[in-house]
């Protein structure tokens, strides 16, 4: 086995760089979409369409409707996340476990952003709709298309995890074949 000496600020130097570059590139730095969808109305008589999309940066969810979005006027209207298909979606079960996106409708027509909450959770949604909060009364539906998740880094309980989720600058130094003394195996 070929061994060979490695200073120990030289090792120390290059696990440095190693583990800055590892954060470099594993950490978010654009907005990405990772879903969208496209309003439909539920009844003959409610104008609803347009389209949206949900991007994450940096952790941080937002709900964009798109310049293209049109809604019938109506009292306190708002956008909310429901578990449920967009087609078994009606009035009288739109509330429940949906998740209600505040402010209100900010406009009836044309582009707006939402932020939503810290533990906003996609998963668990099936769609979007336009809802009369106080009447129940449901203008507008969306299945939710996922498109994929962009953040290669994300934040659990404190701990950074990357895509490949190593432990620690020593777990890569073994898999270059270094040991703890800078020597390099083969």
């Amino acid at each position: 086995m070929f061994r060979y000496k490695v200073n120990p600020i030289q090792l120390h130097l290059t696990a440095a760089a190693l583990a800055c570059s590892l954060m470099l590139a594993t950490l978010p730095c654009q907005a990405g979409k990772i879903a969208e969808g496209t309003f439909i109305s539920k009844e003959s008589s409610i104008v609803a369409m347009g389209t949206f999309e949900v991007q994450e940066t940096n952790g941080i969810f937002t709900l964009v409707i798109q310049s293209n979005f049109h809604v019938s006027e109506g009292p306190d209207l708002f956008f909310a996340f429901n578990p449920l298909l967009s087609s078994q979606v009606t009035g009288s079960n739109a509330k429940t476990s949906a998740l209600k996106v505040d402010p209100g409708l900010k406009s009836l027509v044309g582009g707006q952003t939402y932020t939503l909450p810290n533990n906003f959770d996609l998963s668990k949604y099936s769609s979007l709709i336009v809802h009369c909060w106080k009447y129940d009364h449901l203008y507008a539906t969306s299945a939710i298309t996922k498109i994929a998740v962009t953040s290669v880094a994300r934040q659990r309980k404190g701990k950074m995890l990357f895509q490949n989720e190593p432990e620690n600058v020593y777990s890569h130094l073994k898999r270059l074949k270094f040991d703890l003394v800078g020597h390099r195996h083969n």
